[in-house]
């Protein structure tokens, strides 16, 4: 059975390590799934009426 983890991470610090897992599990296992935000992808939107 696969379990689904949910990984937080923020943006503007990890967004490189962000990348790096990616490849790494990808490329080796082919099970990741990421449904992240790109950066830039939410504009307009203010941090609390993201948050809601």
């Amino acid at each position: 059975m696969r379990h689904k983890v949910f990984i937080s991470y923020h943006h503007e610090n990890d967004f490189s390590y962000r990348k790096k897992y990616e490849k790494l599990f990808n490329e080796k296992f082919d099970i990741l799934d990421s449904l992240s935000v790109k950066p830039g992808e939410i504009k307009g939107v203010s941090t609390e009426e993201f948050r809601r």
